[in-house]
Order: C-alpha cells, then structure tokens, then sequence
C-alpha cells in the first residue's frame, strides 16, 4: 500500500495549526524515520505455542521533492490489509499508562473486540487477559471489579458493564 502525501498534509493531520517551518519539518522527518524502523511483534500468550511474529507496518519513507516536502510512505502490505479489516486492537496511550494492572489487562482485551455486546465468564476472561490460575477465585473477582470500576471512571466502559453471575458484561 503506497501513499503519497506532503509533510504539510501530516503536519495538519496531527492537530497542529501553525506552519511547518524549518525546525518542525526536519522533527517530522526525524519521526516518520523512527516510525519506519518501528518492529511490531506479536506474541501468541498460549503456553503450548509460544509463536510470534515481527514485522513494521511502513516498509520505507521516500522523499521525492524536499523542496516542496513531497513524500511517499509504502506500508507493509500484510500489516495495512489486517488494519483496514479492523483485526488490531486500538488504545488511547494517554488512558492506558494511568490504569492500574488489572485495568489494563482488560482495556486491551476490550480494545481487541470490536463487538460492543462484549459478554463473557470471568472463568474464560481469567486465561483471555493472562491471569495466572494460582491466583485466587476471590481475589481475581475482587481485582475486576476494582478494574470494572477504573474503567467506568475513565469512560472506557459504560456505567451499566457489570459482573453478574460470573459474567462481564
């Protein structure tokens, strides 16, 4: 997937209302440059098959005109087809780095699942969100409801998402 754009476009798209002078755009340029050498790795968290894939999701960054800023970004093909379909999980960093363990192991379990009727056993949620079996049965219903409650004050979850008979709704 090919996209050929101009570091002004970028600049704008990033919320930024000022112009792209000298200092910014040799920023942006340093950044889109880290962003390609980026690895995403993804691990498989079954203890039978511990699997795992590596590869970045833009292949090259080539400038075809620096005096007018003109680029062109090829993403990695595979990594651009499993985007479009929506098959990775999307977190607001911001949110995510202020959430206590347990809240974060379900934040990005919810992030993963796009359906919003997101319904499940905390029996099979345990294993899901790689929590260890030798923790308690009391002590692991505590912690999510503790996360239940982080979520809701966060607005991840909406005020109703509950357990109820050992379901996570």
């Amino acid at each position: 997937m090919i996209v050929e754009t101009n570091l002004s476009e970028i600049w704008k798209t990033l919320g930024n209302v000022s112009e792209l002078g000298k200092t910014n755009r040799e920023s942006l340029r340093r950044s889109l440059k880290r962003l390609s050498l980026t690895k995403i790795m993804i691990q498989s968290m079954d203890k039978k098959n511990k699997s795992f894939w590596t590869n970045s999701l833009i292949e090259d960054v080539k400038y075809n005109d620096l005096k007018e800023n003109k680029l062109t970004i090829i993403f990695n093909i595979h990594m651009a087809k499993n985007y479009l379909e929506g098959a990775y999980a999307t977190l607001n960093h911001n949110v995510y780095i202020c959430l206590s363990s347990y809240a974060k192991k379900i934040y990005l379990f919810l992030m993963s699942h796009d359906n919003p009727v997101r319904q499940i056993s905390i029996d099979k949620l345990r294993p899901l969100i790689g929590v260890s079996v030798e923790i308690s049965e009391k002590h692991f219903k505590e912690q999510i409801n503790k996360a239940i409650k982080e979520l809701k004050e966060k607005n991840v979850l909406d005020s109703i998402s509950k357990i109820d008979k050992g379901i996570f709704h």
